[in-house]
């Protein structure tokens, strides 16, 4: 890979824009009520396409991609990202025992604060 600069046809606005198409899919993903990780390859994808239109070079702009995605960081913050949605599934769908437990115990302790403290009604 040759150390020239990556440019864009459209100079800076070429360099926002896929990340501008990226994170407006994921806000329309997430007032759409599907904000899952299942979804997100859609505006990921988009968001590719667009820097892949938009390079001058698109092979050195495909390089910087497959160079940037295969960073220590990148596979660490993935590997986080997975192992969170796991537990949580995991959690979620009582397959532990201990997560509907905990759950139940949290909503119980908040609905007893709620009974023995009632509020008093708001006055004008």
């Amino acid at each position: 890979m040759s150390k020239e600069r990556l440019e864009f046809h459209v100079g800076m606005f070429g360099l926002i824009l896929p990340f501008l198409v990226l994170f407006i899919g994921i806000v329309w993903l997430a007032f759409a009520g599907a904000p899952l990780p299942m979804a997100f390859w859609v505006p990921t994808l988009a968001g590719i396409v667009v820097a892949l239109i938009l390079a001058k070079n698109v092979r050195q702009c495909a390089d910087a991609m497959i160079k940037g995605m295969a960073s220590e960081m990148v596979a660490i913050m993935l590997m986080a990202w997975f192992l969170g949605a796991a537990l949580g599934y995991v959690l979620c769908h009582n397959y532990t025992g201990w997560g509907r437990e905990y759950m139940d115990d949290q909503a119980y302790e908040v609905e007893e604060k709620a009974i023995a403290q009632p509020q008093k009604p708001l006055s004008l």
